[in-house]
């Protein structure tokens, strides 16, 4: 786990920290791959996620000395209290560098009930139990106005005969 990792580099433990710079120099390296594909011409790096969000040491290890290929972190920017959504890129970066929170958790369950149609289903859902309501309103004016017919009148009074038994 990242955050594990973090928490153990940040108290100088030597395997933590070898797997960070690891980690980091991972980045880098498709950071590079990906500019190179881009022909040097990208418009935002974005950060996010736990680490994204909350570790200004790792957006920092990631961008420092990047300048010439025009990413240059803002450090009192980038260590300063951020929002949900901060650029944190000096002013002459040609790439922005993003800071922005997210929840994937509830991305994924979105995506999955769209995939899945599970709100086609609850809208028809919705419709038919409006449809019901509307039916069960009508039927309570008319019984209540078959009532008010009844009580106009004086008595009715029902004769059924009923065959005798055994």
């Amino acid at each position: 786990d990242m955050l594990t990792l973090q928490s153990l580099a940040k108290k100088k433990n030597p395997q933590a920290r070898l797997a960070r710079t690891v980690y980091v120099e991972r980045i880098r390296k498709y950071l590079g791959s990906y500019l190179v594909k881009l022909h040097g011409k990208c418009d935002a790096l974005i950060f996010t996620a736990h680490l994204g969000m909350y570790d200004a040491d790792l957006r920092y290890d990631v961008c420092h000395g990047l300048d010439s290929l025009g990413i240059q972190l803002d450090d009192a920017l980038n260590n300063a209290p951020l929002t949900d959504f901060t650029d944190i890129a000096t002013t002459f970066s040609k790439t922005r560098i993003i800071v922005c929170a997210s929840d994937e958790e509830a991305y994924i369950a979105r995506q999955a009930a769209v995939v899945s149609g599970i709100f086609e289903r609850e809208a028809e859902l919705a419709k038919q139990a409006k449809i019901q309501a509307n039916k069960l309103a009508l039927l309570h004016r008319r019984n209540a106005q078959i009532t008010n017919d009844l009580d106009d009148t004086q008595s009715i009074h029902f004769d059924l005969k009923l065959p005798a038994l055994g």
